[in-house]
């Protein structure tokens, strides 16, 4: 599967956590939510602050949450201003990990 294939395969699954409802937009709300679902997945856009991807790592890490770095996130989805989001759906989350695993250059923490 080529890189241009992954990333439309992650963004479907992205796709259907959103209209499942199942995603948290944004750092701050993903700090302050009170989901009955955790987060399962932690999504950021490469493109994004070095600031914001350091709280995100620092975030994820303390919650044992996995994160994954993409280049152009917010593109595949047609969300330009989506730098972060969480993925609440475990099966999801899941699916997403394994299909970036395509991606070179991507990373996972």
């Amino acid at each position: 599967m080529d890189k241009t294939e992954t990333k439309r395969k992650i963004a479907a699954y992205v796709g259907f956590a959103i209209k499942s409802g199942g995603v948290v937009y944004g750092l701050d709300s993903l700090k302050t939510a009170r989901s009955k679902r955790p987060p399962a997945l932690i999504l950021a856009d490469n493109a994004s602050s070095e600031k914001t991807k350091k709280e995100a790592a620092f975030f994820a890490a303390d919650r044992k949450i996995p994160l994954l770095i993409i280049d152009g996130l917010s593109d595949s989805l047609r969300k330009p201003n989506v730098k972060i989001m969480s993925i609440l759906d475990k099966g999801l989350a899941a699916r997403i990990l394994e299909t970036a695993k395509g991606l070179d250059g991507e990373s996972e923490s």
